[in-house]
């Protein structure tokens, strides 16, 4: 736990606050953690997992959590669903999930009916690399300088130690 909230305190960590679907997600610690850590909530995103596991009947309370009705995130959140222990001993393949995983979504009763942009590993890399650029953006002047502070005091400290023998 010490371990997790030292990644979580450091300003340029993205929070993946990782939630299975099939848990009531006010009872789950890391969101918490995640909006102790982050109060704007710049820096986290909720990702959903093991839709498959969803008690029938209770896909409603889920897709208002991942259309951030319910313990809203300001990055929001995506749901995946990940190779099973039978698929990955079996050797399903990454492209092969991927595919497995577009298609449990798009005939899902429930979510097929709702945005795409919410439901897959893909969306998620693409909204990860959309949230690590805007941080990059954000924290380049800031470790710009840090940078330049080092520079100047190394360099103090050579000019310190005066000319070299000749």
């Amino acid at each position: 736990r010490n371990l997790l909230n030292r990644y979580l305190q450091q300003d340029r960590t993205v929070i993946l606050a990782v939630v299975p679907c099939n848990v009531d997600i006010a009872t789950v610690d890391i969101i918490e953690m995640a909006r102790k850590a982050d109060p704007q909530g710049q820096r986290t995103i909720g990702v959903l997992t093991k839709p498959d596991l969803i008690d029938e009947g209770a896909e409603k309370d889920v897709v208002e959590t991942l259309k951030n009705a319910k313990k809203p995130l300001e990055l929001g959140y995506i749901m995946v669903k990940n190779r099973s222990p039978k698929q990955i001993e079996d050797g399903v393949s990454l492209s092969d999930a991927r595919r497995k995983e577009r298609e449990y979504f798009d005939s899902h009763p429930v979510f097929g009916k709702e945005d795409a942009a919410l439901f897959g590993v893909d969306r998620l890399r693409m909204r990860l690399t959309e949230i690590l650029v805007e941080r990059i953006k954000f924290s380049l002047p800031e470790l710009k300088e840090q940078v330049d502070v080092v520079l100047r005091v190394t360099q103090k400290s050579l000019d310190a130690l005066g000319d070299p023998p000749p």
